[in-house]
């Protein structure tokens, strides 16, 4: 059961904080995009940058992208993951199979004839 001072407290809390939400809901968030794939490869100019297009353009500009392809900040494919876990950048597009042994879940299906029904492989 919850002390009345704890709820008071709490509630103080969260009324003091709130002003300083609303002002931390209208900046503007730049976010560190971060992969291998080649600055001039279709899936860069296809999808990567599309996507950022997008969600600027559907966030009225509060969503901004910092785009680094062909590993511009350094590191190789198989430190991408850690770089967006250490905070070194906010999204990283990479391969499971870069990985070998982090995500056993998804290794089965590189087995060789594992997959022969891509939609059934994507579900499961």
């Amino acid at each position: 059961m919850i002390q009345r001072r704890t709820l008071l407290k709490s509630g103080a809390a969260v009324a003091l904080g709130a002003p300083g939400l609303s002002g931390l809901a209208q900046q503007a968030v730049t976010l560190k995009f971060h992969t291998f794939m080649a600055p001039q490869s279709n899936v860069w100019l296809t999808m990567h940058k599309a996507w950022m297009e997008k969600v600027e353009k559907d966030s009225g500009g509060k969503i901004k992208f910092e785009g680094y392809p062909a590993m511009q900040l350094g590191g190789t494919p198989v430190q991408l993951y850690d770089q967006a876990k250490d905070g070194v950048v906010d999204i990283v597009w990479t391969l499971p199979g870069n990985t070998a042994g982090r995500f056993p879940r998804i290794e089965v299906f590189e087995l060789p004839f594992v997959m022969n029904n891509a939609e059934a492989t994507c579900a499961a």
